[in-house]
């Protein structure tokens, strides 16, 4: 108990045991010099000499010091992690049930955090992937009284408003498209898709990194079939192969022609996986069903409030005008 008190309360410092090494060394060597005739002024300059850099002496004994503390610390680490894990083992051994219990729960809420910062970083921190997000609006229904809007219109309502309107300089579009069924490359599998309208890449001013955009021709009933993808399913299902604008995917038992692979990091919509983008016919259907309802974006022309206000007017008068089906 004695010497463990001196070692952990008593020992000296680096420096102090440093400083008294030196010049124990000087001494000594001092006494010898004297000793064959040398005076005192003359000894120390040559003990001092002969010594060499004191300075550089400091600096080495200092690194090899903080090297020795380093060791130590990791050595002491590693001890104790060694003695908890023994001592966890041990206890799990002894409560199987209650350790299972444990790293469950512990499972389920580190999954939980980590889901819960996803979304997160995507809906708050990240910023959306279009040029200028902070200029695009969405179109929005509200009844009188309700806090809350609607973000879906009518297939007719929304082809009313895209020809009519004044308040967007660029707009398109989107609907959830049902199951998609991939043929192609293997056994069928299920993917996903929106369908869009031709102003989508414009309005969003993301072009496609290969091909091209989607254009009113494509939007056409009876046009040739194409298809926009996403860079994750070029690289994945198409090998990210040069010639990807060659090839036909098919959709739903209907060949669709690629024409485009948008840029890595695209999504639309924000937060969810799509594969692939196709065009709302002008007769409001996709692979060959219905579009029951539609979302409308857009960058508005004037600020929010006459931008709004605008909206609001053209709005009311559509409403009134398909009243019996807008449901």
């Amino acid at each position: 108990m004695r010497r463990l008190f001196h070692l952990r309360v008593w020992r000296p410092s680096v420096e102090e045991e440093l400083d008294w090494e030196i010049r124990h060394h000087l001494e000594e060597r001092m006494d010898e010099l004297r000793s064959q005739g040398m005076s005192d002024a003359e000894a120390e300059r040559e003990a001092r000499r002969a010594f060499g850099d004191e300075a550089l002496v400091r600096r080495s004994v200092r690194r090899i010091e903080r090297g020795a503390r380093l060791r130590e610390r990791v050595s002491l680490l590693v001890q104790n992690l060694a003695g908890d894990v023994r001592y966890g083992l041990r206890s799990a051994a002894a409560a199987p049930a209650f350790a299972a219990g444990v790293v469950l729960t512990l499972a389920l809420g580190i999954g939980a955090n980590a889901a819960l910062f996803g979304v997160a970083d995507a809906l708050l921190l990240r910023p959306l992937p279009y040029a200028s997000p902070g200029e695009l609006v969405q179109v929005e229904r509200y009844r009188p009284g309700q806090a809350f809007g609607q973000n879906h219109v009518s297939p007719h309502f929304a082809r009313a408003w895209l020809e009519r309107q004044a308040v967007f300089t660029e707009q398109f579009a989107y609907a959830f498209t049902g199951s998609i069924v991939l043929e192609t490359g293997g056994a069928p599998r299920a993917v996903t898709g929106r369908a869009v309208s031709h102003g989508f890449s414009r309005t969003l001013g993301v072009a496609p990194a290969l091909g091209r955009a989607l254009e009113p021709a494509d939007t056409r009933p009876g046009a040739v079939p194409v298809v926009l993808v996403s860079h994750d399913f070029w690289r994945g299902e198409l090998g990210g192969s040069d010639d990807v604008l060659a090839h036909d995917l098919v959709l739903n038992g209907v060949p669709h022609r690629v024409v485009g692979v948008m840029p890595r990091g695209f999504k639309f919509p924000h937060v969810s996986v799509t594969d692939l983008w196709l065009p709302q016919y002008d007769d409001d259907t996709v692979l060959g069903s219905a579009v029951p309802y539609v979302h409308l974006v857009g960058r508005p022309r004037d600020a929010l409030p006459a931008a709004g206000a605008a909206a609001a007017s053209l709005g009311n008068a559509l409403l009134r005008e398909f009243e019996a089906s807008n449901g």
